[in-house]
């Protein structure tokens, strides 16, 4: 094999390994400093903000009777919490999130919105992110 040859294909793989890992990094930032109520996490890792906005809106236009922000944050949140969460109140609250979601699909109280077949805390996540 050539120098040259050697040396593009080198650089080109290391682009094609480099690029999916600052893709990810990028994408998951942005999604850090909102709080779990709105971010569902699972469908973050592959679905763009804007399509999960669709998703939200809806869900909205199906169940017209959670078409409030503060009805969704009623029914999506697991208590009383101040206007201000610690990070650790929102990692606990993100937990128990995940989990209901999971319990959800295992009980298979799902939703199928556009296609994609959600558990119902995870349209209503996505339902209160369309109002932000």
């Amino acid at each position: 094999m050539k120098r040259r040859t050697f040396i593009v294909a080198a650089a080109a793989l290391g682009l094609a390994i480099a690029i999916p890992f600052l893709y990810k990094r990028y994408r998951i930032s942005r999604w850090e400093n909102l709080p779990p109520l709105i971010h569902p996490l699972v469908l973050s890792h592959f679905l763009e903000e804007e399509a999960i906005r669709k998703i939200g809106t809806a869900y909205r236009s199906l169940v017209p009777a959670e078409d409030s922000e503060k009805q969704l944050l009623r029914v999506l949140s697991p208590g009383d919490k101040s206007e201000n969460p610690t990070q650790a109140e929102n990692s606990v609250e993100g937990q128990m999130l995940e989990k209901k979601i999971e319990q959800e699909f295992r009980a298979e109280n799902v939703t199928i919105i556009n296609g994609w077949v959600l558990s119902v805390t995870e349209a209503r996540q996505c339902a209160l992110l369309s109002f932000s």
